[in-house]
Order: C-alpha cells, then sequence, then structure tokens
C-alpha cells in the first residue's frame, strides 16, 4: 500500500474514528479475527472518505486544539480515497476466496509479492511471530476463519 504524500498520523487518525464498539455488538466477529478487521476497517474508511469528498478537518484526537489538516492538501486526499477504494475491494475478494491459494495471491494484490505462507502453516501464531520479525503473515480466507 502505498499512499503518496499521506502521513502515517493522518492514516491512524482516520482509522481510529472507524472502530465502534457498536458494530461488535450488532456483529460479535466484526472484528474477530486480524484478516476480518483489517477488512472491515478498509470497508467503514472507504465508506466514510467516498461519502466525504472535499478534504475534512482533522482534528487532534487527543483533545488538543490542534488540526491536522496541514499535513496534506486536497491531492493527497483524493489519492488516498482512491487508493483506499480499491485496497479495500481487493482485500475483500481476498478473504471471501474459499481457495487458500488463490486467496493467498489476492492477499499478494493488497500487500505484495514478497507477502509469503507463515512457514508452520500456522497463521495466528505466524502473526505473532511475523509482527515482531517485521513480516507480514498472510491473513486467513474467510472460510478458513469461520473454521479456525
Amino acid at each position: 500500500m502505498h499512499f503518496k504524500r499521506t502521513r502515517s498520523v493522518v492514516l491512524t487518525i482516520l482509522l481510529g474514528e472507524r472502530v465502534d464498539a457498536a458494530k461488535k455488538i450488532f456483529d460479535p466477529a466484526y472484528y474477530g479475527d486480524l484478516p476480518t478487521a483489517f477488512v472491515h476497517l478498509l470497508e467503514d474508511l472507504d465508506d466514510w472518505l467516498q461519502e466525504n469528498p472535499i478534504l475534512p478537518p482533522l482534528p487532534d484526537p487527543s483533545g488538543a486544539p490542534n488540526d491536522f489538516g496541514h499535513r496534506w492538501d486536497q491531492a493527497s486526499y483524493d489519492n488516498l480515497r482512491n487508493k483506499v477504494r480499491q485496497i479495500a475491494e481487493n482485500a475483500r475478494k481476498a478473504l471471501d476466496e474459499p481457495n487458500v491459494a488463490k486467496s493467498r495471491e489476492l492477499w499478494q494484490v493488497v500487500f505484495g509479492s514478497d507477502f509469503k505462507e507463515p512457514p508452520s502453516g500456522n497463521a495466528s501464531s505466524a502473526a505473532v511471530a511475523g509482527a515482531t520479525a517485521g513480516a507480514v503473515a498472510p491473513p486467513r480466507t474467510a472460510a478458513a476463519a469461520r473454521v479456525g
């Protein structure tokens, strides 16, 4: 994922504001595992971005009187809106793909060709090991997530 001219603090604020405890009340599995949570956050962010075509104010979530709007412009916001839409669609396809090999290929569209199956074959333990090693373990497919 490459967001030209989009600062990490901006992405952090936008994604953090999409997390909604009520969604977990209505659907306990909404943030049930990493791949499902990832796709839902992307889709929720995409929905919000598409509903807001004009660069919105970005108040400091800590309550301080700062606004992070100075960290980007309309062109970089438009780029973010387009990229998030594309990535959300690709991530949903990867999550919903029942074939594990095909799902892995679809996740590689999202994360790049270096995205590989974990050596142990166990996505959850590999995710922890990968996170500590700076690598990303492949998310499971929706079918595998329901089973495991």
